[in-house]
């Protein structure tokens, strides 16, 4: 009975096991050292979702716009929207960035809206929230998925019915120069020259997106490209799709970026499962002693890891041509091969 005993504990065990090492990626806190103050630093660390050593990297924003280089309290209610950011300190600063949101209204489209923290999910690979705005949480919300890619991101919207809703890609340095294209089948191109210093004239982060079904009219609000759907139209939840790509070197290869990763004919649950896939074999890289395989350890370990494989970022983009080049910091120049910062 005993030895019966045995092999039904040690299979137990070993199922755990194995549940542990298929869903590494669960072990990771995004969130770890995010709590911080000017007074007071958990790790001066920012939730960062993206790809190992990722192009970009993503992120949210709930504070507003005085204090860039502190952009998020993993404790505040007001969500101004998702970030692709490249800041890798809160001491260096950010460049490159831009936001995009979905929201119940047309008015102010700076305006942050409310979400609930603790029913927000952020893993390497994913984030999903519920953005309430003010007056409308009886309607539901309007629900926020994006997953990234190496240079890009898709995402996933659900607006309540019967409303007027958009999905905005707002720019923080626009002025009367920015070059922004819409066109009526929903695709669109911008792009930002924000940053904290240290650049080269010209120095620019291209944008660019498709979004589906084609919305009823896409516009240009100081920067805010809005993309709006009429609620006569929406006789039940809409769902929406934007897939978004960038790059350092020009329009075109964002454009080139967008088909290569995120190509139309795989959808958002796709790319969610190859983005787990991708940092399940990062994370499975190393081994870890048997004794101390507890929930707190793996924590630990998987997450201080996951930090690891943020940095340094990859500036490489293949052309049309699947040749290998990047935007040189020192010259301004497209020139071949790999480089990395940050």
């Amino acid at each position: 009975m005993n030895n019966l005993l045995d092999v039904v504990l040690a299979f137990i065990v070993m199922l755990g096991i194995v549940q542990a090492a298929a869903s590494l990626v669960d072990y990771v806190n995004v969130l770890a050292g995010t709590s911080n103050t000017y007074e007071l630093s958990t790790g001066s660390a920012t939730p960062l979702m993206g790809r190992p050593f990722g192009f970009n990297h993503w992120s949210v924003q709930t504070e507003p716009d005085h204090d860039p280089k502190r952009y998020f309290n993993p404790a505040s209610r007001s969500f101004y929207g998702v970030r692709c950011t490249h800041q890798p300190s809160v001491w260096l600063g950010d460049y490159g960035y831009f936001l995009v949101n979905a929201i119940i209204s047309r008015d102010e489209p700076q305006q942050s809206v409310s979400f609930a923290p603790l029913q927000t999910t952020y893993k390497p690979h994913y984030f999903k929230s519920s953005a309430l705005y003010p007056g409308n949480a009886d309607m539901g919300g309007a629900r926020i998925e994006m997953t990234p890619t190496e240079h890009a991101a898709f995402f996933r919207f659900s607006f309540p019915p019967k409303v007027n809703s958009a999905v905005l890609v707002r720019l923080f340095d626009y002025n009367s120069s920015t070059p922004v294209v819409l066109d009526k089948e929903g695709r669109f191109s911008t792009q930002t020259s924000v940053n904290n210093g240290g650049v080269l004239p010209g120095f620019a982060m291209f944008i660019n997106g498709a979004i589906d079904p084609p919305p009823a009219r896409m516009r240009n609000v100081d920067g805010s490209i809005m993309l709006e759907y009429d609620a006569a139209e929406n006789n039940k939840r809409l769902s929406v799709h934007l897939r978004i790509a960038t790059s350092f070197i020009s329009n075109e290869q964002a454009q080139v970026n967008l088909a290569r990763e995120l190509p139309l004919c795989k959808n958002f649950d796709t790319f969610v499962k190859e983005g787990e896939d991708v940092w399940q074999t990062r994370l499975s890289l190393v081994t870890y002693d048997t004794v101390q395989r507890n929930s707190n350890f793996l924590r630990t370990f998987y997450t201080n890891f996951y930090r690891t494989m943020l940095f340094p970022r990859l500036l490489g983009e293949y052309d049309q041509n699947n040749q290998l080049g990047h935007y040189s910091v020192y010259t301004g120049k497209v020139v071949p091969g790999e480089l990395t910062t940050d």
